[in-house]
């Protein structure tokens, strides 16, 4: 397949900027700019509820630990074929390990303030307030999504709500990923729950002709501002087109816009998009 490109961008919700509340999604991917023989994205959308009060730190956390857990995991292996049933044990849980040791972390250097106990208990009584003394993770609850590609083939993992996207050179968008039963409503598997790993739905697409040459990774606020699924789903064959003809650098640019405008005529949510590209289909910037 040859080389990969990577780009991301996260925008605050409308919603969220009348209301003084602070995006609580993350991104991060990598090579920062340019092609390389692998490539990684990780978005999380920390929850934001009362419970969740530290869900911006969370996601912020959550995607460095993915994408250092994703790059030793492709580094680990020398068969793509046989990650997907590895990919539970060997990548999943070593990543929900390395972001609850983040989190102790954080918590060790910032302990909960009584201003930020006290506000939780005012919103949700004093069961909630031990809840999260006895379970600290669950102030930094997130959902996460993550995809590491190279010549081998590409390696998917999903914890809670939002979308995976691939492309094929025809345009043909799939979601390679099952859907996951817990995501009911406002309701979604966090990275928060105990044994999360457990909760990760994986998958491995070996390098083939029909390989995907884009992978789309968004937070639910993408899909949730479309009037149907097939709406949102046009986005990512859309985006290969436009990557074609107008290279990578022009839509990376334009990125950011464009979720302002999507947030603020759809969900008021935030919105956070990542992208993997093949490189071969990435034409320049022009």
């Amino acid at each position: 397949m040859g080389a990969w490109q990577a780009t991301g961008a996260t925008v605050r919700g409308a919603l969220h900027v009348r209301h003084g509340v602070p995006n609580q999604d993350a991104v991060s991917w990598s090579p920062a700019t340019g092609a390389a023989n692998s490539a990684l994205l990780a978005v999380a959308d920390g929850h934001g509820s009362n419970r969740c009060f530290r869900s911006k730190t969370g996601a912020a956390l959550a995607v460095t630990a993915a994408i250092n857990s994703m790059a030793g995991f492709l580094a680990g292996t020398d068969d793509i074929v046989n990650l997907e049933a590895s990919a539970s044990e060997l990548l999943a849980r070593p990543l929900v390990e390395s972001w609850l040791e983040a989190v102790a972390c954080d918590l060790a250097d910032k302990p909960f303030s009584e201003r930020e106990l006290n506000r939780l208990e005012k919103e949700e009584g004093s069961k909630a307030r031990l809840e999260v003394l006895s379970g600290p993770a669950m102030a930094y609850g997130t959902t996460l999504l993550l995809a590491g590609a190279d010549d081998r083939g590409i390696v998917l993992l999903q914890v809670g709500d939002g979308d995976i996207l691939t492309v094929s050179a025809a345009g043909r968008v799939e979601r390679p990923l099952p859907p996951d039963p817990r995501s009911v409503g406002n309701a979604t598997a966090s990275l928060a729950r105990a044994a999360a790993w457990q909760d990760a739905r994986t998958r491995a697409l070996p390098a083939r002709s029909a390989q995907p040459e884009l992978v789309l990774a968004a937070t639910d606020g993408y899909a949730n501002s479309f009037a149907d699924d097939a709406g949102f789903l046009q986005v990512g064959s859309d985006l290969l087109a436009m990557i074609r003809s107008e290279g990578l650098g022009r839509v990376s640019g334009e990125l950011e816009r464009w979720l302002q405008e999507v947030s603020e005529l759809g969900s008021g949510d935030d919105v956070t998009v990542a992208l993997l590209v093949a490189e071969e289909r990435a034409a320049t910037a022009r």
